[in-house]
């Protein structure tokens, strides 16, 4: 779990995706707070909701990852050799870590921002 940030791909996909979770919330904030426009959307609960799907989205990914190796191999009691957790992490981790910086930035707004 702790050894996926060694993985060069993971380290990108994670930037990549918490460089577009962070991008929407600043344009939201900027557009919000200087009233240039009226949001059509509620920007908590949006991006709430979008951290909710990347987490969805990493957890699912890791378990067809997982249902794969053990539908291939037919193992469906003994548990996951560790390349194959380590695998599973490598899926999940930046999803998660994205999810994680939304629910984060969730908060930042909410407590800070719309008091």
């Amino acid at each position: 779990m702790f050894n996926s940030f060694r993985f060069k791909h993971v380290i990108v996909l994670t930037s990549i995706l918490s460089f577009l979770i962070l991008a929407f919330f600043l344009t939201s904030v900027i557009l919000e707070q200087e009233y240039v426009i009226l949001l059509p959307y509620n920007l908590d609960f949006t991006l709430l909701g979008v951290a909710i799907v990347f987490i969805l989205i990493g957890f699912v990914l890791g378990d067809i990852k997982k249902n794969r190796y053990r539908k291939e191999k037919k193992q469906w009691v003994k548990p996951l050799p560790l390349a194959i957790k380590q695998e599973v992490w490598n899926l999940r981790m930046p999803w998660y870590t994205s999810g994680v910086l939304g629910v984060f930035l969730t908060l930042i707004y909410t407590l800070i921002w719309k008091m």
